[in-house]
């Protein structure tokens, strides 16, 4: 049960891990090393390599035959290796089949299945005389088609050296492909997932969980100010929109305000450009005859009407022109005459002068 939860908990790390920066991530998790076996004619060649490193910190080499070499390699290797190394058979690229396939798009799913099933149509060998893998070579996807190219060896030439190395005791997990003259190979891996043996864990699960811890420790840093930020803002947002919801209000009361401001300002522009009835008044009383009199006066505007009776009602349209306040002074009706009193009633209109009427 403990092994259990030990291996969950590895496994959950391990993708916690993966969240990290590439150089963060190297650094907590554990490469493996890797022990390369190449068998060239009848000579193998081992080689190891720590971690990342694409540099061999150490080889070794003997002939099939020379059983005291090979006792001496084996000693070598139990020295150098541990449980996690990575055992790589690397099989020379003369020794491989290649070929350029096009399968439909929706194959990638299964693509190992369908290369088997593919393998006797597509190759001069069955399924089960191979070691295959594949690599994408580009994805159309306007055509709905894979381009690939399958990799090919045949167990015929590869199971003596799997037995071989397994007889060490070895297990090999990976079946590469070297390159002509060098040490590199591939990224693929010809030997079938059920052939090779199960992966240990290679990352230390407390070394794991302080890097999760100081991960979450780093994200809590750097997102803290922008909550903090965010909650500033949002309370900026709530006074904002509470101070529009105030000016929603007040604004009808402005508007209204501002009539009034407008009516007033009205009002006294006209007062102030209208002369005052008192002096209105003032100037009948001094220029209108004796023998004159009013009985009715209508102010509107800047227009004066008068009704009254005078003993020659014609003389005063002259003296209202003649008046400093008054101009454009006619008759509204004929003139009458009364005959109780003997005087002309007339009904006269005249224009107030003021600083809007003057020429």
């Amino acid at each position: 049960m403990m092994n259990r939860i030990h291996k969950f908990l590895a496994w959950w790390l391990t993708g916690l891990m993966l969240l990290l920066p590439e150089t963060l991530r190297q650094r907590f998790l554990h490469v493996p090393d890797r022990l390369t076996i190449k068998l060239d004619g009848h000579k193998f060649t081992l080689k190891l390599y720590r971690g990342n490193s694409n540099e061999p910190v150490d080889d070794r080499s003997f002939l099939q035959d020379d059983a005291l070499e090979k006792q001496s390699t084996l000693q070598w290797l139990n020295n150098i290796r541990d449980d996690n190394t990575v055992i790589i058979v690397v099989i020379p690229r003369q020794k491989v089949l290649t070929k350029s396939l096009v399968l439909p798009l929706a194959s990638e799913s299964n693509l190992r299945e369908i290369l088997g099933f593919e393998m006797d149509r597509q190759t001069p060998f069955t399924v089960d005389r191979v070691y295959y893998d594949s690599k994408i070579i580009a994805r159309d996807t306007d055509n709905q088609n894979l381009q690939l190219e399958l990799f090919i060896v045949l167990r015929d030439f590869v199971d003596p050296i799997l037995d071989e190395v397994r007889s060490w005791p070895l297990q090999p997990k990976v079946i590469a492909i070297s390159h002509d003259n060098t040490n590199e190979h591939d990224n693929i891996n010809l030997l079938p997932s059920e052939a090779r043996p199960p992966s240990n864990n290679n990352t230390d699960p407390l070394t794991l969980g302080l890097a999760v811890c100081a991960s979450v420790l780093l994200i809590a840093v750097l997102v803290a100010p922008l909550i903090q930020q965010q909650q500033i803002l949002e309370t900026l947002k709530s006074h904002v929109d509470n101070s529009r919801n105030q000016a929603k209000k007040l604004l009808p009361l402005t508007r209204e305000k501002e009539k009034i401001q407008t009516r007033n300002q009205f009002l006294t522009e006209k007062r102030q450009s209208q002369i005052p009835v008192i002096e209105i008044l003032d100037e009948l009383t001094r220029i209108l005859p004796d023998d004159t009199w009013l009985n009715r006066m209508i102010i509107r505007d800047n227009e004066v009407q008068l009704h009254g009776e005078s003993d020659a009602a014609t003389s005063i349209i002259q003296i209202l022109e003649n008046s400093a306040l008054f101009t454009n002074a006619q008759f509204r009706s004929p003139v009458t005459q009364n005959n109780a009193t003997n005087k002309d009633k007339f009904h006269l209109s005249t224009t107030i002068i003021d600083g809007n009427n003057e020429s």
